[in-house]
């Protein structure tokens, strides 16, 4: 893994950690981030509706691309931090062959399951309601029983695998991917 280094690092965030939670916890504190800077950017634009033409300008001049330049900066430094933190826990998915590796171990996966687990792991810890985990997962409609069988099942493969991960899902909160 090529380690990164584009534009200034958060305090006591070292890229070249050997600890798979300091990944996880960069992952959360970038994920905080993205949201915050989201929203800043969304208020931004939505203020240069009532504004004067002269004022609009130069809002969208200085202030939009500024948070969009952050915004893409700290999507950047998530994607390596996700992609370290897999590194990390010798997690390898293969998106040609549709794989999990772990630690010397592969396990296939169909094309559903594979897309399932890539959505969970960008996510970890968060919960995510079935909804919510559906269509960040497929992009369209499915229902809740079939979310539920594709659990199910990648469920009974991680165990197989031995990931020192478990597919966990709490009642009012959703599915989450949680690390041991």
């Amino acid at each position: 893994l090529e380690i990164e280094h584009t534009g200034p690092l958060l305090e006591g965030e070292d890229p070249e950690t050997t600890h798979a939670e300091d990944a996880r916890h960069c992952i959360r504190l970038y994920t905080e981030l993205i949201s915050f800077k989201q929203e800043l950017l969304s208020r931004a634009e939505r203020a240069l509706d009532g504004l004067s033409a002269e004022a609009k300008k130069e809002l969208a001049a200085t202030d939009v691309p500024v948070l969009e330049a952050q915004l893409a900066r700290y999507e950047s430094r998530l994607e390596f931090w996700y992609r370290r933190a897999w590194e990390l826990e010798g997690i390898d998915l293969d998106r040609d062959q549709l794989e999990v590796h772990y630690r010397g171990r592969s396990l296939e996966l169909t094309r559903r399951e594979y897309q399932l687990l890539a959505c969970l792991m960008r996510h970890p810890y968060q919960y995510l309601s079935a909804r919510r985990l559906v269509h960040l997962a497929w992009g369209e409609q499915l229902a809740d029983e079939q979310l539920r069988v594709y659990v199910v099942r990648l469920r009974r493969k991680l165990q197989d695998l031995e990931l020192p991960a478990r597919l966990v899902n709490r009642p009012r909160k959703g599915y989450s991917l949680v690390f041991d």
